[in-house]
């Protein structure tokens, strides 16, 4: 799966209602170099953007990586990308990610004006809004970041969540050993 704009990009780009039993196997998952005004870019396997239910998910063998070069007077570039989803929303149960290449996202170029940029790559969920995500596994990622040029970006990466926000709830959660699923 791979898109050269900007938005949302995953098997399922937006959910609200429940995705269920979903393996995807080898491939990649990915933007191009965008040159827009703004980058609004949710990344995920499964789903980019989730305020529905997913469970019991695995995502194996990707690369999964978005590159942005923003226009010199772009503000406000957000960008979230996960293993399972870019960002999450509400529940995220019993799925697993492994033996991945990478789970990146880079920010290409500095901004002229005041506008903040955040970027965030988690091996699972790349940002948890105010939502649960609940017995899942990383293991066997071989690579997470994220990367910024700009002097104003806020930059986050983690084994399971990149950033998070609210009332996150993570309950028991493994990164990088055999899961007891």
């Amino acid at each position: 799966m791979t898109s050269p704009n900007e938005g949302r990009l995953g098997l399922f780009t937006y959910n609200t209602g429940t995705i269920k039993n979903v393996t995807l196997v080898s491939g990649e998952v990915g933007c191009g170099d965008n040159k827009t005004d703004v980058a609004i870019s949710n990344v995920g396997a499964i789903v980019a953007y989730n305020k529905g239910t997913v469970t019991n998910c695995k995502v194996s063998g990707l690369t999964i990586a978005v590159k942005y070069t923003p226009d010199k007077e772009a503000k406000d570039n957000v960008m979230y990308v996960g293993g399972i989803a870019g960002v999450n929303a509400n529940l995220i149960d019993q799925c697993v990610v492994e033996n991945v290449t990478k789970i990146e996202v880079s920010l290409d170029g500095a901004t002229t004006n005041n506008g903040a940029s955040k970027v965030s790559a988690g091996g699972i969920v790349g940002f948890l809004d105010k939502a649960t995500m609940q017995y899942c596994f990383a293991n066997s990622i071989e690579k997470i970041n994220s990367y910024a040029e700009s002097y104003k970006t806020y930059v986050f990466s983690g084994g399971a969540v990149g950033s998070t926000m609210g009332n996150a709830k993570m309950d028991e959660i493994v990164v990088g050993a055999t899961p007891n699923l």
